[in-house]
């Protein structure tokens, strides 16, 4: 049993000697740090677009804004609203909810966010 298994992996080992005396290793070993790099460059690309990724940095831009202007009022609600704006999906569907019904108690906003009756077209 023990040759047999010995046998193949002599097998392979000669396989892979006469590859890589066909190929030299210098060329073998560029295509596989090129190959490499490329799913590293392609991995970051897609990790920048993420929705975490996006939700952060928008997150981070309304943070900023709240510090230099603590309050919304009418005279930067505008302004405030172009932040809103490219803030992810979810987020941004109820602060519009709560823009349009402002007017409403806090309560019955709130209520409609924990119970899950909040719909939003």
């Amino acid at each position: 049993m023990n040759t047999s298994l010995l046998a193949v992996f002599d097998s392979i080992e000669s396989f892979l000697a006469t590859i890589a005396d066909a190929l030299e290793f210098d060329i073998l070993m560029w295509v596989f740090l090129g190959i490499f790099g490329l799913l590293i460059i392609t991995t970051l690309i897609r990790l920048r677009f993420t929705y975490e990724v996006r939700a952060i940095k928008s997150f981070k831009k309304i943070n900023k804004y709240f510090i230099k202007k603590p309050y919304i009022n009418e005279s930067n609600l505008a302004e405030f609203n172009r932040l809103m704006k490219k803030i992810p999906y979810q987020l941004r569907d109820r602060w519009q909810y709560y823009m349009l019904n402002r007017e409403r108690r806090r309560e019955v906003f709130q209520g409609a966010l924990v119970t899950g009756e909040l719909n939003v077209p």
